[in-house]
């Protein structure tokens, strides 16, 4: 009898093995699922992703000038980062911009004296457009003035025509400024004040006498005897 107990106690131990193994590896599994989730749940968020922001690479300002017109054709190279729109204040100042032609996700608005680039796709951007800043007179000069971007490299190449003219750029570096065949020329770079001013006059009309106007006068006086 003790025989046949031993025996049953033998066999139902051998039985039980495999199932306290699955139990043993099911609580396994369940404390790894549980560890496992609360590291994610306590796994900090991204950050989140940068604002997107405009870079300008390099503005050059081509500039021809007379007694009546500032006219100049800008070349830009600008880069566009992060995600969405990003926007820019291009110019500040009393000037025209004539419509452009730009490449897709490029637009300009306007508010006052202030001019807005908004750019809609990230990447690099090359683009070229013409402005007309308003002339303003302190004799015997003219003068043109406006604010554009802060650019890495900002250049300067403006050109007068007529007889004896005298053109300066009173902003930045100037690098070159010379005269030939009736053509004023100077180039330079703007600085960190992104401020380009230019001014210029005849010397050949400053030097002429002033016309003066003789207006007469006849009166006829009526003495009473």
């Amino acid at each position: 009898m003790l025989k046949v107990l031993l025996n049953q106690t033998h066999r139902d131990g051998v039985l039980n093995k495999p199932r306290k193994f699955m139990k043993t590896l099911m609580q396994s599994f369940l404390a790894l699922f549980l560890t496992t989730s609360l590291l994610a749940a306590e796994k900090p968020a991204p950050p989140p992703a940068p604002p997107a922001e405009i870079v300008f690479r390099e503005l050059r300002y081509d500039a021809k000038v007379s007694e009546d017109k500032a006219r100049f054709t800008v070349d830009i190279t600008a880069e566009s980062t992060g995600k969405g729109e990003a926007v820019v204040t291009l110019f500040e100042g009393e000037l025209a911009l004539l419509p452009p032609k730009l490449p897709d996700g490029l637009h300009f608005e306007r508010d006052g004296n202030v001019y807005r680039l908004f750019i809609t796709c990230a990447g690099k951007h090359q683009f070229k457009f013409d402005v007309v800043a308003k002339i303003t007179r302190a004799e015997p000069w003219n003068q043109a003035a406006f604010k554009g971007p802060l650019a890495a490299i900002a250049s300067v190449n403006a050109q007068a025509s007529g007889a004896d003219v005298d053109l300066q750029l009173l902003t930045g570096t100037v690098i070159e400024s010379v005269q030939t065949n009736n053509l004023a020329r100077v180039r330079g770079f703007l600085g960190a004040e992104s401020q380009l001013s230019l001014r210029w006059q005849s010397r050949a009309a400053a030097c002429d006498p002033p016309a003066i106007s003789r207006t007469l006068l006849s009166a006829s006086v009526l003495v009473s005897p």
